[in-house]
C-alpha cells in the first residue's frame, strides 16, 4: 500500500480521545468525534458535525476529506491520502459549507453527506471530516494550520468478513507480588472493524475462580492489531494461578478465548521471615540454659546454693 502523508504534517490523534487544538490564538473545537454508521451500496446517508470557535477572534475555517488508518497498536490513527480504495471513503463524503468565519465562541453546523457507489466493497470504510483553520481576521503571518476531525466508521451490507486472533496473550511466568500486568494484542484480520468485548478469568491451583477482570471495549480497524494492557491489581496473592480470556466480537457474536498459567509467591517477604525465625531460633538455641534454669526456680523452687566452711 502506497501513502502520502498529507503535505502540512502527519496528524496523529487518538481514534477516541478528545480532539482540541490551539495554535497561534486559534482554536477548534469539534463534535461528535466519532460517527459509526453503517449503509447499503447505493444508499445516500447525511449527518451534521459542529465546529466551534473557542477564543476571542474571528477565525476562518476550510472543511477537508481525507482518509484515516491506524498508526500503532494502542488506538491512534493518522490522516493520510490513500492510494489504495479498499477501505477508503474520502471520494463519497462531501461536507456544506465548505469555508465559513466564525466570530469568538460561534458554532457553525455541518451537513455531510455519504453517496455509497451501487459496487461498494462490502466492509469498512473509513473517513475523516476535517475542520482546518486557514486564517485569523486581525492576524498577519504563515503558519501550520491546525486541523481537528471527526471520524466516521462506515459498514456497507453485503458479504462481509469478521475475523479475529488472539495473536498474543502473555503473562510474566513468575511475579513476587502484583499488580500482575497481562498483555492482549489482538488482530483483525476480517473486512470490517470490531469491537471485541470480554474478561479475563482468574482461578487458583484447586480451579477456584479468585477474580474477574474486565476488558475495555475496544475497536480494531481492518488489517490492525489492537493492544490492550491489563492487570491483576490483587497486592499479595500466592501460590500457581491460571488466567483466561474469553471474549466475542460482531454481529455473531463469534467467540475466541486463550488461557494462560503463571506464579505468584512474594519470595522476598518470605526470605525476611525465615532470616527472621532464624535469628529467634540462634536467640532461643544460646540461652537455653539459662531458660532452664529459669523454669526450674520458677516451677520448682530448685535452686544451687554453695556453703562455706
Amino acid at each position: 500500500m502506497i501513502r502520502r502523508i498529507l503535505a502540512h504534517a502527519a496528524i496523529i490523534f487518538g481514534v477516541f480521545a478528545p480532539l482540541f487544538v490551539f495554535a497561534q490564538g486559534a482554536g477548534i473545537m469539534v463534535s461528535p468525534l466519532t460517527f459509526e454508521l453503517t449503509a447499503n451500496p447505493g444508499e445516500v446517508i447525511s449527518n451534521v458535525i459542529r465546529v466551534t470557535n473557542p477564543t476571542d477572534a474571528s477565525v476562518i475555517f476550510d472543511m477537508d476529506i481525507e482518509d484515516f488508518t491506524a498508526a500503532g497498536e494502542d488506538g491512534d490513527v493518522i490522516v493520510e491520502v490513500s492510494e489504495d480504495e479498499t477501505f477508503s471513503m474520502r471520494k463519497w463524503i462531501t461536507a456544506e459549507p465548505k469555508q465559513f468565519t466564525l466570530g469568538p465562541d460561534e458554532t457553525q453546523i455541518i451537513t455531510f453527506t455519504i453517496r455509497v457507489p451501487a459496487n461498494a466493497e462490502p466492509g469498512g470504510h473509513y473517513g475523516t471530516i476535517l475542520a482546518t483553520i486557514k486564517g485569523t481576521l486581525g492576524v498577519t503571518g504563515a503558519a501550520i494550520a491546525p486541523k481537528v476531525g471527526s471520524l466516521v466508521l462506515l459498514s456497507v451490507s453485503g458479504a462481509i468478513r469478521e475475523e479475529l486472533f488472539i495473536r498474543e496473550f502473555v503473562v510474566p511466568s513468575f511475579s513476587a507480588q502484583g499488580p500482575v500486568p497481562m498483555l492482549i494484542r489482538l488482530e483483525n484480520t476480517g473486512s470490517v472493524h470490531v469491537k471485541p468485548i470480554g474478561f479475563i478469568a482468574i482461578h487458583d491451583y484447586f480451579g477456584n475462580k479468585v477474580d474477574q477482570i474486565e476488558l475495555e471495549p475496544k475497536r480494531i480497524l481492518p488489517g490492525n492489531i489492537r493492544r490492550i494492557d491489563e492487570e491483576w491489581k490483587r497486592r499479595y496473592p500466592m501460590g500457581k494461578f491460571t488466567a483466561t480470556i474469553v471474549g466475542s466480537f460482531g454481529i455473531s457474536n463469534t467467540p475466541f478465548s486463550a488461557t494462560t498459567t503463571f506464579w505468584v509467591f512474594p519470595w522476598k517477604i518470605a526470605l525476611e521471615l525465615f532470616g527472621a525465625l532464624v535469628v529467634i531460633g540462634v536467640i532461643l538455641i544460646k540461652t537455653r540454659k539459662r531458660f532452664a534454669m529459669a523454669f526450674k526456680i520458677l516451677f520448682k523452687g530448685e535452686q544451687n546454693t554453695e556453703i562455706s566452711n
